[in-house]
């Protein structure tokens, strides 16, 4: 029990660490959560409008990826095919009924970012059972260029 005790301790205490991390990697979105969405414009700009019409597809009592027009009108799309990040957009679309879109979007960018380097972490301890390295390696894999250029994990 001691042992299990001692391990919650360190995968909290690096939980905390990654997620320090990811406001310090995105700084200064966590100024401006309300009134500017991370990215570059390309992929953000879409998945900030995924968030808005899974909200409001939730809001009618429809199914979150149900067939949309609002993007290729007049023809429309069939929104469950044609997305990614389904757990993005669906947790998204439900907190921002809640929450300013704005809001919502950063935090879960910033989020991702926290479980990348979490999970890289517990993959790297797992391989080496070494803490350091596990640590070294959730800054090396779960914040590489790729993953921040990227934008997601």
């Amino acid at each position: 029990m001691k042992y299990f005790n001692h391990l919650a301790v360190k995968h909290i205490v690096a939980l905390l660490f990654f997620s320090i991390l990811a406001i310090v990697a995105t700084y200064p979105s966590i100024r401006n959560l309300n009134t500017h969405i991370i990215g570059d414009g390309g992929d953000n700009v879409e998945y900030y409008a995924y968030l808005h019409i899974a909200r409001d597809n939730i809001l009618q009592m429809k199914y979150p990826w149900a067939y949309t027009y609002v993007y290729r009108y007049p023809y429309g799309f069939d929104f469950g095919l044609g997305s990614d990040a389904k757990a993005f957009v669906l947790l998204g679309g439900i907190l921002s009924i809640f929450l300013q879109a704005p809001v919502v979007f950063n935090l879960l960018v910033i989020s991702i970012f926290a479980a990348n380097g979490f999970v890289s972490y517990l993959f790297f301890r797992s391989l080496t059972n070494s803490y350091a390295l596990g640590i070294i390696g959730g800054i090396a894999y779960g914040y590489s260029y790729y993953a921040m250029t990227r934008g997601h994990a």
